[in-house]
């Protein structure tokens, strides 16, 4: 697995054991729904303004999508 397609599988991961719609997320993050649709389906990736958005809404840390870059 290439490293955008574990972002992608860590941030399917991290939003469907959230429990939240990803609508909701996209809202209280401040980015289109539309956007964060294209974070989850790996359609695009997030910016690290946006990652850190993300990290406060999900209450994850940036290496919970980002895994461990060593």
């Amino acid at each position: 697995m290439n490293f955008w397609d574990m972002i992608t599988e860590n941030i399917k991961r991290i939003v469907d054991s959230s429990g939240r719609k990803k609508i909701q997320i996209a809202r209280d993050a401040g980015i289109a729904s539309q956007t964060m649709s294209d974070f989850y389906y790996g359609k695009s990736h997030p910016s690290l303004e946006t990652l850190k958005k993300l990290c406060q809404v999900l209450d994850c840390d940036y290496k919970d999508i980002l895994g461990d870059l060593n």
